[in-house]
């Protein structure tokens, strides 16, 4: 994919090319397309076609993680927000293996969501006095 480009654009349709990447950045356009039967896919289900875009640099940490995986579960819903997850197996004795998710919102809607400065709340674990451990939103932009 192109790095000079600021987004990483995912169509999924029901029908041909059921799952095409691309990006346009000052190299040119750069796209990949992914038929339903592919090697590399499993199982592929669409009921409509999307299409969304995500910020490039969401995916540096998202590229570690797939360059050693065993296999990867990519999920996307309406609004634009992805799952991915990440099934990496450990250099043990064991065969043991690691899940690492990552989750991407949409590019636009993050773009939305700066411009009407609204909170986002993230879950975080926290102790509180003689209670049992718990979650509490934390404010984020």
């Amino acid at each position: 994919m192109d790095g000079t480009s600021e987004t990483v654009n995912f169509l999924i349709t029901p029908v041909a090319p059921y799952l095409r990447i691309f990006t346009v950045g000052l190299a040119g356009s750069s796209e990949v397309d992914y038929p339903k039967n592919a090697d590399v896919i499993e199982t592929f289900q669409s009921e409509h076609m999307m299409l969304h875009g995500y910020r490039q640099s969401s995916f540096a940490p998202v590229m570690k993680a797939l360059a050693i995986s065993h296999k990867t579960s990519l999920r996307m819903n309406r609004r634009g927000f992805m799952h991915l997850m990440f099934m990496i197996q450990l250099q043990s004795d064991n065969d043991e293996m690691l899940f690492v998710e990552y989750f991407v919102c949409n590019y636009f809607l993050s773009l939305f969501l700066l411009k009407q400065k609204k909170i986002i709340y993230i879950a975080r674990p926290y102790r509180t006095r003689g209670r049992k451990r718990g979650c509490r939103p934390r404010r984020g932009r």
